[in-house]
C-alpha cells in the first residue's frame, strides 16, 4: 500500500468521513504544496473545487432518489478520482523533471561564475604587480652619427641631391643601414647612421663617387629636457644655480665634459604664474635628470619630461 493510500484509510477511519472526501483532502494538501508553480496551483485547485461539488451534487441526487443510481454514481465518483490521481501523479513527475532540469543550469553557472571569478582574480593580482614594479627610467639616448651631403652644381636641387644619394646606396654592397635621412635647407641632404664606423663607410663612398657630391660630418648636440611648473618670476640664471646647488645627487660624479647644463628657450602654458624651461644638458646628465623624474627649483619640486628621444644632430 503507498503512502496516498495509507493517508487515505487514516483520514476514513480516524475523521469518520468517506473516500471521496479523503482522496480531496489529501488532494488539496499535494496542490497546495506547489509554491513555485502558482499558475499550475491555481488551475489544479480549480478542477479539484468542480470534482467537490460534482461530488456535493451526487451526493443529494442520492439523498433526494436513493434509488439504483446510487450504484452509478459511486462508480463514475471512483473514475473521476482516479482520473484525479494520475493527473496529480504525471504534474507531480513533470514539476520533478523540470526542478532537477533548473538545478542542473544552476549549477552549470556557478561553475561559470566560479571559473570568471577566478580569471578575473587572475588580472587583478597580474594588474597590482604591475603597478607596485618600479618604472624603469629611459635609458642613454641613442646617438645619432650623421653626415650632411650637398651638390658641387648649384643648380641641383634637394630633390636631385636625393636622387643621386638614392643610386649609390643602392649600389653600395657594403651592407650600411641608414637609420634616417631627410631633405634641410639651401639643396642639402641629412643621413643618420646608429654608429660612426657606418657614417664614416658611407662618407668615404658618397664622396668617392663621381656624382659631384660634398660631404661633411656633423657633430651631435645635447638632448633636451623640458622642466616644468617653473615660476616665471625665475630668470634664467637663478634657475641654473637653483638646479646645481638643490639637486646636487644629480651632478655628483659627472666628469668634467658631462657636466652641462644650459637653458635653450622657455614654453608659455595656459598658467599666468608658470612657465616651461626646456635646458640642454649632457647625455650622461640628461638620464640622471630623466630617470629622477623631478628636481627641485627655488624650493619647488618640479616635474621632468625628456623633449628628445635621440641626441638631435646639428
Amino acid at each position: 500500500m503507498g503512502f496516498r493510500e495509507e493517508t487515505e484509510k487514516l483520514l476514513v477511519e480516524d475523521l469518520k468521513i468517506s473516500k471521496q472526501d479523503a482522496i480531496l483532502i489529501i488532494a488539496r494538501r499535494e496542490v497546495e504544496g506547489l509554491i513555485s508553480y502558482p499558475n499550475a496551483k491555481g488551475k489544479l485547485m480549480e478542477c479539484i473545487d468542480a470534482i467537490e461539488n460534482e461530488f456535493v451534487e451526487y451526493q443529494a441526487a442520492i439523498d433526494a432518489m436513493n434509488d439504483s443510481r446510487h450504484i452509478d454514481i459511486e462508480a463514475r465518483t471512483d473514475v473521476t478520482l482516479g482520473a484525479l490521481t494520475t493527473m496529480l501523479d504525471e504534474q507531480s513527475t513533470k514539476f520533478d523533471e523540470h526542478a532537477k532540469n533548473v538545478e542542473g543550469k544552476l549549477q552549470a553557472l556557478q561553475e561559470q561564475l566560479a571559473q570568471h571569478s577566478g580569471g578575473v582574480a587572475t588580472l587583478l593580482r597580474t594588474y597590482a604587480a604591475a603597478a607596485a614594479a618600479k618604472p624603469k627610467g629611459p635609458g642613454k639616448p641613442a646617438a645619432i652619427h650623421s653626415i650632411v651631403v650637398t651638390s658641387k652644381e648649384p643648380t641641383d636641387s634637394g630633390e636631385a641631391v636625393m636622387g643621386k644619394i638614392r643610386d649609390i646606396v643602392r649600389a653600395m654592397e657594403s651592407g650600411i643601414k641608414v637609420e634616417r635621412i631627410w631633405k634641410a635647407k639651401d639643396q642639402k641632404v641629412v643621413m643618420g647612421f646608429i654608429t660612426e664606423e657606418e657614417r664614416d663607410k658611407a662618407k668615404k663612398k658618397l664622396a668617392g663617387e663621381r656624382k659631384g657630391l660634398a660631404v661633411e660630418i656633423l657633430k651631435n648636440r645635447d638632448p633636451l629636457e623640458v622642466l616644468k611648473g617653473v615660476s616665471k618670476d625665475i630668470g634664467d640664471e637663478e634657475v641654473v644655480r637653483a638646479l646645481r646647488n638643490q639637486n646636487g645627487e644629480l651632478f655628483g660624479g659627472l666628469d668634467l665634459e658631462d657636466d652641462r647644463l644650459s637653458i635653450k628657450y622657455r614654453k608659455q602654458t595656459r598658467s599666468q604664474y608658470t612657465t616651461q624651461v626646456v635646458l640642454s644638458t649632457s647625455p650622461a646628465l640628461w638620464k640622471r635628470i630623466t630617470e629622477a623624474g623631478k628636481v627641485y627649483e627655488v624650493h619647488v619640486q618640479c616635474s621632468v619630461t625628456h623633449n628628445s628621444e635621440k641626441i638631435r644632430d646639428h
